[in-house]
């Protein structure tokens, strides 16, 4: 199926967000059927910018409007990052649902990779309207997640001093004290911390659509209890394994797409479909 690409800006409140609609068909044809795209965390948003273009182009050719958008404070968005918090980026989905909506969408699906996938599951709690979740291994638990990301910052120490100034308790210290945390070249500030860490996804199940929970691994592993108690938590979920490297983070491979990845979760939306 032919489908067209069209970068713009749309607003939320008073802030401009810039997104890519890919549409199929002609122009003029009448879609019913979308999804928006959550992104994940700072540097991981660069390294999945390929495969998120390569799978939304594709679910364009199965029929699917899809919105590829930059929060508030990234990419092409206005606004910095030390501005943008969990509740800037959920009013930014929300903004983004609506959006094509208006273009006539009516059955509108969230897909999000890691902490992408987390706020993918928040906003479908607080949307109404979203028919479909997709969450591409999903960031259960937020506490632990941002105190892997400060250790991020600890690497960075290490590599600029030779050795640790700064632990985590002192790092924390200083975002409550106003001052933002550098997390790989983005300035973190203490509410996005706070709000981040009090995710966690197994106390949400208010949304009543259907879900497709995908572990990612390298090999075939055991699912992770979280991700397994994960896939409890809704009405109507399913859970698989999917076999691709990590390519949220910096390997060797150019990933210019996540083939297994896309294969399962278009073969799951046939079914769904069907």
């Amino acid at each position: 199926m032919m489908f067209t690409e069209k970068p713009f800006f749309f607003t939320n409140g008073d802030y401009k967000l810039f997104g890519v609609i890919h549409k199929p068909g002609v122009v003029g044809e009448k879609v019913t059927k979308g999804f928006v795209f959550c992104h994940p965390f700072a540097e991981e948003k660069l390294w999945v910018h390929r495969a998120y273009v390569s799978f939304a182009r594709e679910l364009a050719r199965q029929g699917y409007m899809v919105l590829r958008f930059d929060y508030m404070g990234h990419g092409d968005s206005e606004g910095g990052f030390e501005e943008s918090t969990v509740k800037t980026r959920l009013s930014d989905i929300k903004c983004a649902v609506e959006h094509l909506q208006n273009l006539g969408v009516q059955e509108v699906g969230l897909l999000g990779l890691r902490f992408g996938a987390s706020l993918a599951a928040r906003a479908a709690e607080e949307i109404d309207g979203v028919s479909s979740l997709v969450m591409w291994q999903p960031i259960v638990n937020g506490e632990r997640y941002m105190k892997d990301i400060l250790r991020t910052n600890l690497t960075g120490q290490m590599a600029i001093y030779g050795r640790v100034i700064k632990n985590r308790e002192a790092l924390i210290e200083a975002m409550q004290e106003g001052k933002a945390v550098n997390i790989d070249g983005y300035d973190m500030s203490y509410e996005l911390f706070t709000q981040a860490s009090d995710i966690n996804l197994l106390d949400h199940h208010r949304f009543k659509g259907r879900a497709l929970i995908i572990q990612i691994d390298k090999k075939e592993a055991k699912i992770k209890k979280d991700i397994e108690a994960l896939g409890t938590v809704y009405t109507e979920a399913q859970l698989i394994q999917v076999i691709e490297l990590p390519f949220w983070t910096e390997i060797k491979e150019f990933y210019s797409s996540a083939r297994s990845l896309s294969d399962r979760t278009v073969e799951w939306l046939d079914d769904r479909n069907g």
